[in-house]
Order: C-alpha cells, then structure tokens, then sequence
C-alpha cells in the first residue's frame, strides 16, 4: 500500500510542478504587461498647463456673465444707503428698467460683450482641442494658438470698455452732483477687471503648454 501511495503521489507530483510553473508564468506576464501600461499617456492630466488654462478661462466666462448681468457697475447714495444702482443694461431704483445708452455707454457695452463672447468661445476652443487632439496625442498647434489669442482678445476688448465706463463717470460726475451723491464704482466693474485679468492668464498658460508640446 505505501508503495503504490509513493508511486501515486510520485506520478501527482509534475503535474502539480507543471501547473504551477504555468501560474507562475500567467502571473509574470500580467505583471510584466501592467507594467507596460502607458499610465502618463492615458492620464487625464495631460498637458496641465492646457487644464489649469480651461478652468482658468471658465472663471473668467463666469465673472464677466455676472458682470454683464448686475448693476453694480454704478452706485449713487443719498446717506449711507443705496438710491440708484446703474448696470450697462438696466439701471434700478425704485424699479428696475433699461435705458437708452449715451455713444459712450453703448461702447462699453461693445466691448464687455465682445469681451465675453471671445472667452467664452476660447473656452470651448479649449476644451475641444484637450479632448479630440491632446488626449489622442494628436498634434494640433493651431487650436491652441487661436483659443489663447481671443483669450487676450477678451481680456484687451473688456479692460477697454471699463476704462471707457470709468472715463465717462469722471467726465459726467459734476453733473450727477447736482441729484446725488458722489457716485461710485461697483462691484459689477471689479468683477469685469479681475475676468478680464483671468483671460489673459489663461492665455498664457494656454500659449506656454503649446510651446512645451
């Protein structure tokens, strides 16, 4: 009996041995083709200058749509409280309504919307260029370069209609004397410059990640 349990276990034994070093080769293999993966390539952090310069971008579109959108591009008072509140499209006391812009207020809102408009396709340039070019390593300079561009077209376009707005209220301000108190900019306006700001610093960031693929 302890013959032929030796012998079983004798005749066992390769196979064990045989389906072993199959394991271990099946293994190995996985290993070694995990390892192989491209895990910078299919990152989703590729080109994170390109990244940051869409988030950036999308916060400018965010701030100037608020800008547009607000009254608080002007504020007059009559002691510490808020009397009229004047936006580029509506201007609000007791009611809110819209009124018929001087040449200088119709050029600001030239430029704020113009302004928009270009960031907000610039985004969308952005974003487009990331997923059908970036992401399949497909080499595309021209995207990039046409989205930083109207960044900086944005930028200049939304900079220009508030220097505009704020030389206008200097050069009325005798005039607003005579009904109100000193007037003064809003958080409407802040918000214009600091997304205008922003355009430009995604445009850079945009053009620099270019420049380093």
């Amino acid at each position: 009996m302890c013959v032929h349990a030796v012998c079983s276990l004798l005749s066992i034994r390769p196979v064990f041995v045989q389906k072993s070093e199959k394991e271990f080769k099946l293994k190995k293999q996985q290993i070694i083709s995990v390892q192989s993966i491209p895990f910078e390539d299919s990152s989703i952090m590729k080109q994170p200058l390109h990244v940051v310069g869409i988030a950036v971008s999308a916060l400018a579109c965010l701030l100037l749509v608020i800008g547009l959108g607000t009254t608080g591009w002007l504020v007059f008072k009559a002691g510490n409280r808020k009397v009229v509140t004047v936006g580029l499209f509506i201007v609000c006391a007791d009611r809110c309504e819209s009124y018929d812009p001087s040449t200088a207020e119709a050029a600001v809102r030239f430029f704020v919307v113009i302004g928009f408009l270009l960031c907000a396709t610039a985004a969308v340039l952005a974003i487009v260029y990331y997923v059908k070019f970036a992401m399949k390593d497909q080499p595309n300079r021209t995207v990039p370069f046409v989205s930083a561009l109207e960044l900086f077209g944005a930028g200049a376009c939304t900079i220009l209609g508030c220097i505009i707005f704020a030389a206008k209220v200097k050069k009325d301000r005798d005039d607003y004397y005579v009904f109100l108190k000193d007037p003064t900019i809003g958080f409407s306006f802040g918000l214009s410059i600091v997304g205008a700001l922003l355009c430009f610093a995604a445009g850079a960031l945009i053009i620099v990640q270019r420049s380093r693929s």
